[in-house]
């Protein structure tokens, strides 16, 4: 299978940002029944994996990730405010005029964090990247206005066109084609095995994958070894605004000799350390304990998030002792038992290896990598991190733009959870775990499946 073919599709693998949930197809043949890896691994089926472990990872060990869960749970917040106690979203109409002006203002924040992830203009979507050309970048001011928090954040729009035409659009360039773009490159050199040989990139997609090869590119007027764009792209998103700070690296970058190259990304992290320390420890110190504590005394969701909250304690001291830690785990190779060690000495990531064609498909265990610390009860953390979950994906289930649609207008969609499910709604009603998963939520029990207990989580008025 041509790597492009295997980007342009999500079956072999997926990550769910801001929920720390892998999952794996069947293709990707790595693990055996207890979770460890298989002893013969093959290394394009281990970079599939790794692929989306550094999404897990930079979701948790980035001041750019953190941001974007931050944006998350102000929106859980709001949504918070449709659902009655029948499990149900009225939608954002329901909201106060205040309510639906922050709600605007925060999908603005994300769109502007986040960049776009593939064209609106189809004739750009699956475009290779020897196909797409760079016109010009384009930087402006956001003033994002929040209630007792207005912020001023910058956006960055990239003017793109095709080489052999003469059509142009304009796509919002942000977080995304960095997390993407950094780790196709690592889990390219992880697919050249021990001798440590990159796979080929064949027509790889450009959206999003290339895209910040190519502003580099554009900025510094030069090509970058593999190592010294991982290290740009990690210095980025270690910024509130990664997009903005990729282009003052790049530009400081324009003129280097391969021989420089490395001293000058030194002297920039070097220069960037005491104002990246200070972000996290803003971060550690006032806004984890506040996101954090927006989900205090909400029953089992809690546990999961004081799960997130060890999560992102764990990795951002590390990537303040540590600033290329990921990289230095993964260059120049890695192989089965490297990656075992690490995530053994690593907080827990679950991970789901299935593909369910049918309701009578045998179910598959959530693997755990990683160990619980002392203390934590394992099936507690495993309720708490799944409610959790549930209710991060049934609060975003429902945006659509910048409102909340209501539940009753939602389109069908499957429960990620559904391989692994043993509650008895999951073999008494099937079909609506694979169409409608919130109705798996009773008001008349409290005991429910990881789905339903995000919608019971969700459950924030009494007047609906």
């Amino acid at each position: 299978m041509l790597l492009s073919q295997h980007l342009r599709s999500a079956e072999y693998g997926s990550y769910a940002t801001n929920q720390a949930f892998i999952t794996i197809s069947d293709w990707v043949q790595l693990f055996r029944s207890d979770g460890h890896f298989q002893d013969d691994a093959n290394y394009n089926h281990l970079a599939v994996f790794v692929h989306e472990y550094l999404h897990y990872l930079h979701n948790f060990s980035t001041v750019s990730g953190f941001v974007d869960f931050l944006t998350w749970v102000r929106l859980a917040r709001l949504f918070t405010h449709t659902v009655g106690l029948d499990g149900k979203s009225r939608g954002s109409d329901v909201l106060s005029e205040a309510q639906r002006r922050e709600l605007r203002q925060l999908r603005l924040w994300q769109r502007s964090l986040n960049g776009d992830i593939r064209p609106a203009e189809p004739m750009f979507a699956g475009v290779a990247d020897n196909r797409l050309r760079m016109v010009a970048v384009e930087q402006r001011a956001l003033n994002i206005d929040l209630p007792g928090d207005p912020l001023n954040v910058p956006d960055v729009e990239l003017k793109i066109g095709l080489v052999d035409g003469p059509e142009e659009t304009v796509v919002r360039f942000g977080m995304i084609a960095l997390l993407e773009g950094l780790a196709l490159e690592v889990d390219r050199v992880v697919a050249g095995g021990p001798a440590g040989v990159p796979g080929p990139l064949d027509d790889v997609p450009a959206f999003p994958y290339r895209l910040a090869r190519k502003v580099l590119r554009h900025m510094s007027g030069q090509e970058f070894p593999t190592e010294i764009f991982i290290r740009v792209s990690l210095l980025a998103l270690c910024s509130a605004a990664p997009a903005q700070r990729f282009l003052e690296i790049a530009t400081q970058l324009a003129g280097a000799s391969e021989v420089t190259i490395k001293d000058i990304v030194a002297k920039i992290e070097e220069a960037d350390r005491s104002k990246r320390n200070g972000a996290i420890d803003a971060v550690l110190t006032h806004d984890l304990p506040t996101v954090i504590g927006c989900f205090a005394g909400r029953g089992k969701i809690s546990v999961g998030a004081e799960l997130f909250n060890r999560n992102f304690r764990f990795y951002l001291v590390k990537r303040q002792s540590e600033p290329f830690f990921d990289l230095d785990a993964f260059l120049p190779t890695i192989n089965p038992d490297q990656l075992s060690k690490l995530l053994q000495t690593s907080p827990p990531c679950p991970l789901l290896q299935k593909e369910v064609a049918n309701a009578d498909d045998e179910r598959t265990p959530v693997f755990w990598f990683g160990e619980f610390e002392a203390g934590l009860d394992a099936n507690q953390a495993e309720e708490g991190l799944g409610t959790l979950q549930g209710f991060l994906t049934f609060m975003a289930t429902h945006v659509r733009g910048d409102i909340f649609e209501p539940t009753d207008r939602l389109p069908l969609r499957g429960c990620r959870y559904f391989a692994c499910c043993g509650a008895p709604f999951r073999d008494e009603h099937p079909d609506l775990c694979m169409t409608r998963p919130w109705s798996s939520f009773d008001p008349q029990t409290n005991a429910h499946c990881w789905y339903g207990s995000g919608v019971a989580a969700a459950r924030g008025r009494t007047d609906l």
